[in-house]
């Protein structure tokens, strides 16, 4: 699997934001946020990435969303962003839709790669 950076290959470094849907209740996750939080990063750094940021939010069903912001050589790619969110732990249901879209539609995948504050149920908005 290519995820892994080569951070001594360039001086310009590319700020992205994985986005990270944790589907536990936050006083859960509050039991382990240092934990999690701290296995993300040494995750990262062995993935040759650089963590800039970990910013842990509720989500409106009261379970949890995190934007973790790292540094890499260069941009990554659709398919880069969708594994390495689900390596951190993405929701697998979202992960899965990801890896579909970085494939099909790489273009795209940024406006799709987002955290709802509510589940969309199908055919909901159409019509």
């Amino acid at each position: 699997m290519k995820v892994k950076a080569e951070m001594k290959r360039s001086s310009t470094q590319h700020v992205e934001v994985l986005k990270v849907d944790i589907d536990i209740p936050m006083p859960l996750f509050k039991q382990v946020e240092d934990a999690w939080t701290s296995t993300r990063r040494l995750m990262l750094e062995h993935l040759g990435f650089q963590v800039a940021d970990i910013v842990i939010q509720p989500s409106q069903s009261g379970k949890v969303h995190a934007w973790i912001h790292i540094t890499a050589p260069k941009p990554l790619t659709p398919l880069e962003k969708a594994k390495l969110q689900f390596l951190l732990g993405d929701d697998h249901n979202r992960a899965k839709l990801n890896f579909e879209r970085a494939k099909r539609t790489p273009s795209k995948f940024d406006s799709f790669n987002i955290l709802f504050s509510r589940k969309v149920k199908r055919g909901e908005g159409s019509g």
